[in-house]
This record gives structure tokens, sequence and C-alpha cells, in this order.
């Protein structure tokens, strides 16, 4: 069998990968030019290191990913709100979530899949399938077939929106900055919320912080590099001083603005011999940090069925019946968590606030080892890929 896969992010190269580990030719088309270079950071948790260590990647990941044992919420003044020890958040305490550059993970995945299985530059335009396969029609006038198709192609996916109608991202309600600071930073994942404003940040290397911001405001407003940076440190020259510290050390034109969207929970993700995956299929809001983390586990689940079931009509329904749930659920506690760390009426601020210092970090624990806890029973051999890539 030979899967095409439209997209080469991290869901995209993750797929490819599990299914060449089984046996599966796999081709990746991507319309960038080529690795990705620019971005931030992102956080793996639990949940993704267990998928990809199924991937044979925990050696290579060590050389990058920068791992943190704390997580707390505070007040814009710096009062701890609630705490508690990643370590504790799976029944695996070793197993620390790391925080990775984008573009590293790009690299690593890419290094390890081999970059003959990614066509760069090529923008797909049109697909047809039938009982046999799918043509694929690229801009440059060529054309791939294969069994099946996988759409990995981003929340814009052109996939998604041709199958299901009415599946266009909805604006989540707020916008989001993010940047990289030459900060040194605890090894700590530390959120502050406000009214209708937050602040995020987590240690990216010795040297080297993630961080985001985010403010109730309709899309579409954004400003130039310089006014932007001095946008942020107005917006947040009253809170705790780490934050200001964090954006100063920040340059300007590395600072990223995004509005912030999501799909709506959608009912299946696959027609005859194509299906999607990652933000393609499920494209949710950032505040759990499981964006990647969940392209990741589809990858794996979705090779193991694919090597499973001679048919891809019968690997995507085992697919769907493995995956979506879990998916859409997590889609909607990360849209809920954004709705109510964005509230902006000053009682609900303070209930909220009231909740968190109530809240037993054992409690807490309770909710989030369901989602950064899980693992995937896999059938793919756990091997070992170097990343070959020196920094």
């Amino acid at each position: 069998m030979k899967v095409l896969i439209i997209g080469a992010g991290i869901g995209g190269l993750c797929t490819a990968l599990a299914l060449r580990r089984a046996g599966i030719e796999a081709q990746v088309f991507e319309r960038a030019e080529g690795a990705q270079e620019a971005g931030t950071g992102l956080t793996l948790w639990t949940n993704a290191l267990r998928a990809l260590e199924q991937l044979g990647l925990t050696e290579a990941l060590r050389e990058f990913a920068m791992p943190y044992t704390r997580a707390a919420f505070q007040t814009p003044h710096g009062a701890v709100l609630t705490e508690t020890s990643t370590l504790s958040l799976t029944q695996a305490p070793c197993v620390s979530p790391v925080a990775i550059h984008r573009a590293d993970l790009h690299h690593l995945l890419l290094n390890a899949l081999g970059r003959d299985a990614v066509q760069f530059g090529t923008r797909c335009v049109t697909y047809q399938q039938n009982q046999r396969g799918v043509h694929l029609q690229l801009e440059n006038g060529e054309s791939a077939y294969g069994e099946a198709l996988i759409g990995a192609d981003g929340i814009h996916s052109m996939l998604r929106t041709s199958l299901f109608a009415g599946s266009e991202p909805r604006f989540a309600g707020y916008t989001a900055w993010r940047g990289i600071a030459r900060f040194r930073h605890p090894h700590a994942a530390i959120e502050t919320w406000g009214r209708g404003i937050r602040f995020g940040s987590v240690v990216l290397s010795q040297d080297h912080t993630y961080w985001f911001a985010t403010r109730n405001e309709s899309p579409g407003h954004d400003a130039d590099a310089v006014t932007r940076k001095q946008g942020l440190l107005t917006l947040f020259h009253q809170w705790h001083q780490q934050i200001p510290e964090i954006i100063e050390a920040t340059e300007a034109q590395s600072i990223l603005h995004k509005d912030i969207y999501e799909l709506k929970p959608l009912p299946h993700w696959s027609v005859g011999r194509i299906t999607l995956l990652g933000d393609a299929a499920h494209a949710m809001t950032p505040n759990l940090g499981q964006g990647a983390c969940q392209a990741i586990e589809d990858a794996v689940v979705l090779a193991e069925c694919i090597a499973q079931y001679p048919q891809p009509e019968d690997a995507f329904q085992a697919y769907e019946r493995r995956r979506l749930a879990r998916a859409n659920r997590i889609l909607r506690q990360s849209r809920l968590l954004g709705q109510i760390g964005q509230w902006e009426n000053s009682f609900l601020c303070g209930l909220r606030d009231l909740a968190l210092r109530a809240t037993p970090p054992i409690l807490l624990r309770k909710q989030l080892e369901p989602i950064v806890g899980y693992k995937i029973p896999s059938a793919i051999p756990v091997g070992s890929v170097r990343s070959g890539r020196q920094l």
C-alpha cells in the first residue's frame, strides 16, 4: 500500500514515520519551500512523549527538549493561586513534560523520516478517489497516486473543507502573541491570569524562555514589530516583575502575533479512502498544550490501523473509533479552559481565582491525568532513531 499525506507539519511527519516503521510506503507533499526554521516553542506532555517513544525518538528528543517539573497559576501581582509537580501528573514519575522549539522538533522528525519522503514546494490542488485509490493533482502539473490519502494540512485544510461543508474555523474570541526571550526561567510552566488577559512562560533552554500572551480582542488587528513589543510592555507593565522582563528580553522582530481559531468538533474525519489528522481534524485552542500532542497520538494510532486493516476504509473507521471521541473531548475542554481564563467580569474572576486557590493539588492532578497521562497501546516496535542534526 502507498499512502499520500498532504502537509509536512508535526502530524504529517509523525504519520509518515510511523507508516514507514510499519513497512508501509508514505509520501508527503508540502507547499512550503523547505523545512520550518521560524516559530516559537511548544510543550510536549507525557502522552505525546510516550507516543514519540513508540516511534523510536526518545534519544533524539533529549538533544533538544528541556524538561520542566512544576506547573503553576499566579495572579498579576505574582501570588500563587495553585501549583503542582508535573512529575506527579503521570503514572510514570520519571516522565516529565518538556518544552522544545517547534523548528527543532520539525527537523528531528524530518531527519528521522528521511528527506526523500517529503516533496517540498508542492501544492495540492484537487483530488479524485475511486474504489481502487486516490489521484492527487499537484499545482506544478504533476500527479500522484496512492491507495489512501491523509489530510494533515492544518486548520485551513483544503481536504476538510471539501469533504465536510460548514467545517470552517471559528474565532475563539481572543488574540495571542508568542516569543522566545533570552531569559533564565525556573524549570516550570507558569501562567498568570488577569481579566481578559493572560501571560504564560516555560523554560525552553538554560538561557531561553518560551512565552505567550492572550487578550480579548476582535480579529484582524496587528502592528509593526516595534509597536507590537511596546504595546505588550504597556499592557503588562503593572504585572509582576518577571513578565515585563521576559518581554523586554525578546527581540521585537521575533514576536509573533496570531488570532486564535479552532474547529467545531466534527462527527467524522473520513470519507472513503481519505481521512484527516491533527489540526485538519480537530484544531483546538492552545490552552491545554495539546495541539501537537494530539496530532502525534493521531499519527501513531492511524499508522497502526492502516497496518492492521488491508482496506483503507476499514482502517479509517478503526482510527475514528480509537481517536475521535478523545480528541473532540480535549478540544472542548481546551475551549472551556480558555473561556474561563479570558473572563473579564471582576466578580467571576474573583470566584475563579478563589476556586483555584481552594483546589487541592491532588484534585488538579486527577483532572489532568486522563489527558496528559494517557498511553497508547501500540504494536509498532520500539527502536531508536538518531536525529543527525547538530545545533
